[in-house]
């Protein structure tokens, strides 16, 4: 498992090595941070990629890790959701608490369900239990935005290396709902203090290998005219190639976050297939 350390190291001792990689999103694995890419290809298809924008089609690409839980700035959703907990504590991966009641209980926030609707989600964390505590029903939970429960995300809980993980499909919901994380511990001993350790919700299902939450990145191309079948727009040529003509355009190669990082494009309508090149571990 990589440490938080590790990541501050990578680039710094490995040799360059290039990998190839494509899909939608684009998942580039092992790579070495903060290394732009090499090359990236985005394609176009039916109907056009790209989101009308004045008189432009805006094209919105989002570089991130796979760990989409930003552990150390959630919260417990309104307190309306805690249960027999006290003294909440958060750091960079890890969620402790004191229980005071069975069972213990906290939701923790993870922003609008709208940014995750559709999407398998898998989220996975340790835990050290004793006697008869478990981790109970612990799952994905779609809140109002008053931190009300709506439906809790049907799942099973599993254990794999150690690490005890649920797969889940997002669903769609109300436009201001919320998705929180319903950590759950049943038959806790009284002012003990548990603490859920690497905490990860991965965009890659059934993915418990822990990886730090990195914020993502989003820049915006613009284009004259959206990709249609066979156009492709290019970063490393900064042109946008069609059947019959070339388009110049402003964009650049991002450089990639975290050791798995993805290359998504956030439009309607989505790419046919994104092509990479990067540096690899």
């Amino acid at each position: 498992m990589e440490t938080l350390r590790d990541y501050v190291n990578w680039g710094l001792t490995h040799s360059d090595k290039t990998a190839d990689a494509e899909g939608v999103p684009l998942v580039l694995e092992n790579c070495v941070r903060n290394k732009k890419m090499k090359k990236l290809e985005v394609y176009g298809t039916d109907g056009g990629v790209g989101d009308v924008e004045g008189d432009k089609y805006k094209i919105p690409m989002t570089v991130r890790g796979k760990n989409v839980f930003d552990c150390v700035n959630s919260r417990s959703l309104f307190n309306a959701n805690v249960s027999g907990s006290m003294d909440i504590i958060r750091t960079e991966s890890d969620i402790m608490w004191t229980a005071s009641a069975n069972p213990s209980s906290v939701h923790m926030d993870m922003g609008l369900l709208s940014q995750y609707a559709g999407k398998r989600l898998t989220l996975s964390f340790e835990i050290n239990l004793e006697n008869n505590e478990s981790v109970g029903n612990t799952r994905f939970v779609v809140c109002t935005e008053n931190g009300q429960e709506r439906s809790a995300v049907s799942g099973s809980l599993f254990l794999i290396n150690g690490r005890r993980f649920i797969t889940a499909t997002i669903p769609n919901r109300n436009e201001n709902d919320r998705l929180t994380l319903r950590l759950y511990i049943n038959n806790p001993e009284a002012k003990k203090q548990y603490i859920f350790k690497n905490v990860m919700v991965s965009v890659i299902p059934e993915d418990v290998e822990f990886e730090p939450y990195i914020k993502s990145q989003t820049t915006n191309v613009y284009l004259d005219e959206p990709l249609r079948n066979e156009d492709v727009l290019d970063f490393r040529a900064k042109k946008v190639k069609r059947v019959d003509t070339v388009e110049d355009v402003e964009c650049e190669l991002p450089s990639l976050p975290a050791k798995t990082s993805i290359v998504e494009i956030d439009t309607g309508i989505l790419p046919s297939n994104i092509k990479g090149k990067y540096i690899k571990r």
